[in-house]
């Protein structure tokens, strides 16, 4: 009984919209390479062999899915009955494969000249800090290369004779 609840629930088979609206529920689809993923790092397995191994196993279904999911519509049979063939499906392939390497090529061609103007900037940003730091050096060596008369006449009067006539009666 709770089966068909379940099922009903997912699959409406009346078609009242009472009973479309008191058993309208969502559904909750978990990615199997989430649910591993999270296990291996709760128990801290994530960087060893088998965690990566198992990794890359997730990987390889998931890349798989996409390519099975664009078959999906080549296989269903046309509109005279035909099936798609294999013609329609190297097509596909193909053009597929056409657009995956032009999005390879421009993505590496965006990041070199990313990369570049970033190395510019990065140069330029050296050459700025490089400039301020002789600036301030050049500004301490003045401050200690500055003449300052007040030491001198300290000197001089510290050197000068006391004895200086007393203009006392």
């Amino acid at each position: 009984m709770l089966n068909n609840e379940l099922l009903s629930s997912f699959f409406p088979t009346s078609s009242s919209s009472q009973t479309r609206k008191k058993k309208k529920k969502g559904g909750l689809a978990l990615s199997s390479t989430a649910v591993a993923m999270q296990v291996l790092q709760d128990r801290g397995e994530s960087g060893s062999r088998h965690g990566r191994a198992t990794f890359a196993v997730l990987l390889l279904q998931d890349l798989a899915v996409v390519v099975l999911l664009m078959l999906i519509p080549l296989l269903a049979p046309g509109g005279d009955g035909s099936s798609g063939g294999g013609a329609a499906i190297a097509r596909a392939l193909g053009l597929a494969a056409v657009k995956a390497v032009a999005c390879i090529v421009t993505i590496m061609a965006g990041e070199f000249r990313l990369l570049s103007l970033l190395e510019a900037w990065e140069e330029r940003m050296k050459r700025a800090e490089e400039e301020q730091k002789n600036r301030q050096q050049d500004e301490r060596r003045r401050k200690k290369l500055t003449f300052s008369p007040l030491p001198l006449l300290l000197l001089l009067q510290a050197a000068a004779p006391s004895s200086a006539p007393s203009t006392a009666g």
